[in-house]
């Protein structure tokens, strides 16, 4: 993982403590962070690699972004989930999270909550019948991610 995903993370990270000075206690954080490593969103010409020869195509997450986004994921379990300020599982009224509707920030933000939550998750996503041929990933709940339309969106990436 670069190392300049968690200083953007951390700098842009918003603490609000209650007032009391004695017995300080955080009720609210903000994070921002970019995506990470994607393909190119265009090519030129003369590229000796061409758009096709990208698997998930121009402008995507790659694996390893997805990556850097599970590890930036494990990152913050470990300094918001482990250390009691949320719920070691996902509580909908605990997280609340936005992307602008690019597939590479919508896919970062996935892997994030992967990292976050999936790992320790002990709910079940049970099948709906006999004979269900769904297979659930393992530890994965799925948690919403929220999109503007690209009219509202002013953060065009």
């Amino acid at each position: 993982m670069k190392l300049w995903a968690l200083p953007v993370l951390w700098a842009c990270a918003e603490a609000i403590l209650e007032s009391n000075a004695s017995d300080p206690r955080l009720f609210f954080v903000q994070a921002m962070w970019r995506h990470g490593d994607r393909s190119p969103q265009s090519t030129f010409p003369a590229d000796p690699i061409k758009a096709e020869m990208w698997p998930y195509g121009l402008g995507r997450l790659s694996p390893r972004g997805m990556e850097q986004g599970m590890r930036l994921g494990a990152r913050l379990r470990e300094r918001y989930v482990e250390t009691g300020f949320l719920s070691s599982e996902y509580e909908p009224s605990e997280l609340y999270v936005m992307s602008s509707s690019f597939d590479r920030t919508i896919s970062a933000a996935y892997s994030v909550l992967v990292g976050l939550y999936s790992q320790n998750s002990s709910r079940v996503i049970p099948h709906s019948g006999p004979g269900d041929a769904i297979r659930w990933p393992t530890n994965y709940v799925p948690i919403p991610v929220r999109t503007m339309e690209d009219a509202r969106d002013h953060d065009k990436c």
